[in-house]
């Protein structure tokens, strides 16, 4: 029961912090991409 409810918990933290880790990547490529600074990965 312990377990199930850390793992809960785990999920509820997890999960907004890798939404806002992919939100922010791509973020940043956008504004890369608007600035032209996209040659940089090519």
């Amino acid at each position: 029961m312990r377990g199930r409810f850390l793992g809960d918990l785990m999920m509820v933290l997890v999960v907004p912090l890798v939404l806002m880790v992919l939100s922010a990547f791509v973020l940043a490529v956008v504004l890369a991409q608007g600035w032209g600074l996209h040659t940089i990965f090519e």
